[in-house]
């Protein structure tokens, strides 16, 4: 298993996916989580009622937080050349990223990146979806689903299992045997986590 891993998960203040409002990661260091928390963000857009219904953060909630870049210099300092970043569903939250250093004027990060979700297509065979939420049923987690905080806590968790599950010890040597290929974020987009051709 690799030494250090990063899961992350944003959500939206609307439909825009540069509107991040709020981040949770979990890092996971030797075998051992030693970091899981929110983050919430300024998104300085619009919250729509959909979004909110979803997350339950309201504007009030982030008066006062910070701006994106802010934020994500932070969660940069988690991630070296040694670190897995991994989320489920990861098109949407590298998306999110890609468009919020869009907004801001950021250059990309340059970490390559997994998707659980990818991933529990593989390997959880028996379940008609690889949602977050029924993967976490079928393991007998129990957490908040769309808690930043939660959700990133579970894919890491998620992570794990699939590891255990697939008798690697390697993430490289599981995504080389599924043939499927880590995700890396580029100045002109992104190469989504997926099958290799």
């Amino acid at each position: 298993m690799s030494n250090r891993v990063l899961a992350i998960d944003f959500e939206t203040a609307n439909s825009n996916r540069s509107s991040a409002c709020s981040i949770g990661i979990a890092l996971l260091e030797d075998g051992e989580v030693i970091i899981n928390k929110e983050i919430l963000i300024d998104p300085e857009d619009h919250f729509s009622g959909f979004n909110i219904s979803i997350h339950g953060i309201r504007p009030e909630m982030v008066k006062g937080a910070n701006i994106f870049p802010k934020v994500w210099e932070e969660i940069s300092e988690l991630i070296d050349k040694d670190t897995l970043v991994i989320a489920h569903n990861a098109s949407f939250d590298m998306s999110v990223l890609r468009y919020a250093c869009d907004k801001y004027q950021i250059k990309y990060p340059t970490f390559d990146y997994a998707c659980t979700r990818v991933l529990a297509k593989k390997i959880y065979k028996e379940l008609k979806s690889v949602s977050l939420d029924t993967i976490a049923n079928y393991l007998d987690i129990d957490f908040n689903h769309h808690k930043a905080k939660d959700d990133a806590l579970v894919c890491l968790k998620v992570y794990s299992d699939i590891l255990l599950k697939s008798k690697y010890e390697n993430v490289d040597d599981l995504l080389d045997s599924i043939k499927v290929q880590k995700g890396k974020l580029f100045e002109k987009g992104y190469r989504p986590c997926g099958n290799k051709k």
